[in-house]
């Protein structure tokens, strides 16, 4: 029985290479109903940084990309926002990114925590960079914000803020958040 050894360098995680598997022998398709962990865990282990699978990363950037918004979207704030801006930073997907940072910005679950003068997205030390630059939580192994990004959603958030706090506080502001109430 011939045998293929991953080596472990390459960062491949178990449930990723399975979803790739499932993918190439026709088990489970991808599909525009296809939900995002196995987009995402493809995408993972398609990379060059990986298994190096060029044609299908290609195929499955653009199904994450028909997932997101390109812009802002009133109302619209997909799943797995953390996940998604990561991914696409790491594999370079610039058409989207803008859409989720608003998304990002604009649900109540954003909040940065500070931790010794400096933003993170967590607060706990359990932080780590895998081999494609995505920081997630060593303990629950779900992606969190880098640094970077945590400091750019806070500028999206204070630039917003700045803007529509002359409006709602002028007479004709007031009036029409009473209007609405």
């Amino acid at each position: 029985i011939p045998t293929v050894i991953v080596p472990s360098a390459l960062g491949v995680r178990v449930e990723n290479f399975v979803s790739l598997l499932e993918h190439l022998y026709h088990d489970i398709p991808l599909s525009s109903k296809t939900p995002f962990t196995r987009v995402a865990s493809i995408l993972r282990v398609s990379s060059p940084v990986q298994l190096d699978f060029p044609h299908l990363h290609t195929l499955v950037q653009d199904y994450l990309v028909a997932m997101f918004p390109s812009g802002p979207v009133p109302f619209r704030h997909p799943d797995y926002l953390e996940e998604a801006l990561a991914l696409t930073t790491a594999y370079k997907i610039e058409s989207i990114r803008k859409g989720i940072y608003y998304s990002l910005v604009t649900t109540t679950d954003f909040e940065a925590e500070e931790v010794g003068g400096e933003e993170v997205a967590n607060a706990d030390n359990n932080l780590a960079v895998g081999q494609d630059g995505i920081v997630e939580d060593s303990k629950t192994r779900h992606t969190v914000l880098s640094s970077a990004d945590v400091k750019r959603c806070g500028k999206l958030m204070a630039g917003i803020v700045d803007h529509f706090t002359p409006i709602l506080f002028t007479p004709v502001g007031m009036i029409l958040c009473l209007l609405f109430k």
